[in-house]
């Protein structure tokens, strides 16, 4: 993908606004801007609008905490009313033609900045979705590639038009919340990175615009730039107090770890055509990922890699779905529907991307268990004989699942992200499995507050246990709607 001539440094100007307005409220020296990354002329039911705080002075940026509300108004000059409250806001269909705005509040210093007043229009024919991948933590010497994971639209033929409306850049941030565009960098799929970079966080961004056609922002996980050179890292420790360590790690055939952050973290790294088959930390079984952080000294660490199926040449019931390939849940999905636990919303399609219902997470997990009820179904609105009666009427029976009301279970009605950690905490609960988490774990995300109390617990075990990750590096959205992809994600990393 090639961005042509000027169109580069055009396409940023278009896509991003920086709302300097005075701040509302307290007096205090804090002052900020709100980054408003759109991925189109104006915004657009069904992309995705992103927000930051930037410019940051009179506080410790590591140190505040942000509220987000995006307001609508049918005139687009009173009558504002919150519709949501995360860093990142969809206007929903049937929103075109009215009118937007974010309200970002810094609680601790009381601190309020309003963007501009923007028109909602049309949704675009295609969207860029999906992931702009880069993989693991980023080490000293490296050069990183990013590449874009997932367009969708009506066609396929989408390519040499797409090249004309597309841009990349880079981002930096310090401490992994908020990132700054890196001067330069815009129009580079490359970024090297040199110890000038170590402890910095990175990521990729993919936006396109083009009119009503292409539209979108995607971004890669962030990486943390790391030292991966034992000497170095050895006389960074001595140089600041801090000890290297060298837990017990044994690794098969078909791949290698490489120790950073003093021997505390490794990444696992499989050669090429093997994938990891199981991990174990002092005889845990733990969900598969490419890394282990916070080590200990004594840990004892075993990592077993497997030739993966395209390199046996084995064929699977995945291979007839025409919309998983290149998405990031790709290998997720086809052991899920492998498994029998989840199937296609046709012959041909998995449909990642849509969202998932109480009554299809709990259908799951009811096939994971072969489960079989032995009452009647105490809510009202499943109907007897549907596909998920008995898988409702067991979950209810273990504890897994409850009803909004003594007769109401909503079986139709989408999941959000802390209904479905709920609902696999309790499932964990029932596994017997250990429940413990660590709050720090939220320290990282700047919504955390916005978790319901009854979800908290469940959230932390999750994310503590990287069986959920957080939308992006620094929210969990616990409002947000939980998608296919997501829950398969999820289900595969539990059971793994």
């Amino acid at each position: 993908m090639k961005i042509r001539g000027k169109k580069a440094a055009a396409f940023v100007i278009c896509l991003a606004l920086l709302i300097s307005l005075m701040p509302f409220g307290s007096s205090a020296a804090l002052n900020y801007d709100i980054y408003l990354l759109i991925g189109s002329d104006a915004p657009r039911v069904g992309l995705t609008m992103y927000a930051y705080p930037v410019s940051i002075t009179g506080a410790d940026p590591d140190s505040l905490n942000f509220k987000y509300e995006w307001q609508l108004s049918d005139d687009g000059v009173s009558g504002f009313t919150t519709v949501h409250r995360s860093s990142e806001y969809t206007p929903a269909a049937g929103n075109q033609g009215k009118y937007v705005r974010l309200v970002m509040n810094e609680e601790k210093n009381g601190v309020t900045v309003i963007s501009s007043v923007l028109p909602i229009m049309d949704g675009a024919n295609y969207t860029i979705r999906g992931k702009a991948d880069v993989s693991g933590n980023a080490k000293e010497g490296q050069t990183v590639t990013g590449k874009l994971n997932g367009i969708v639209g009506k066609t396929k033929d989408y390519t040499d038009e797409l090249d004309n409306y597309i841009t990349y850049w880079w981002e930096e941030s310090e401490n992994g919340k908020w990132f700054d565009i890196i001067p330069g960098s815009v129009g580079r799929v490359k970024m090297s990175f040199d110890s000038n970079d170590i402890g910095k966080y990175y990521r990729f961004v993919v936006a396109c615009t083009g009119g009503d056609m292409y539209m979108g922002t995607v971004f890669s996980s962030s990486m943390k730039v790391v030292s991966l050179k034992v000497g170095e890292d050895s006389a960074l420790a001595a140089a600041g107090g801090i000890e290297d360590i060298a837990p017990d790690i044994t690794v098969s055939e078909g791949g290698k770890t490489l120790a950073y952050d003093y021997g505390r973290s490794i990444l696992i790294v499989p050669d090429e055509g093997y994938v990891v088959s199981s991990i174990t930390r002092n005889g845990e079984k733990l969900a598969i990922s490419d890394r282990l952080v916070n080590l200990d000294e004594n840990d004892v660490i075993e990592i077993v890699f497997r030739q993966s199926d395209s390199a046996l040449g084995i064929k699977h019931k995945y291979d007839e779905f025409t919309d998983i390939s290149g998405h990031w849940a790709y290998d997720a999905i086809c052991y899920m529907v492998e498994s029998g636990l989840a199937s296609g919303t046709s012959a041909t399609t998995f449909s990642p991307d849509e969202r998932i219902t109480r009554a299809m997470l709990v259908t799951m997990l009811g096939r994971l268990e072969k489960a079989t009820a032995g009452k009647s179904c105490p809510f009202g609105d499943v109907p007897a004989g549907s596909y998920y009666e008995s898988y409702v009427t067991w979950a209810n029976e273990k504890g897994i699942v409850t009803g909004d009301s003594a007769s109401s279970f909503y079986p139709d009605r989408p999941l959000t992200r802390q209904e479905l950690a709920a609902i696999i905490y309790r499932y964990a609960k029932y596994k017997e499995k250990s429940l413990k988490y660590s709050p720090e774990i939220f320290e990282n995300y700047t919504d955390s507050s916005e978790i319901a109390d009854w979800a908290v617990h469940a959230v932390g075990y999750c994310v503590e246990n990287q069986i959920m990750n957080g939308r992006t590096a620094s929210t969990i959205e616990p409002e947000g709607t939980a998608t296919r992809a997501e829950v398969a994600t999820i289900l595969y990393r539990f059971l793994r």
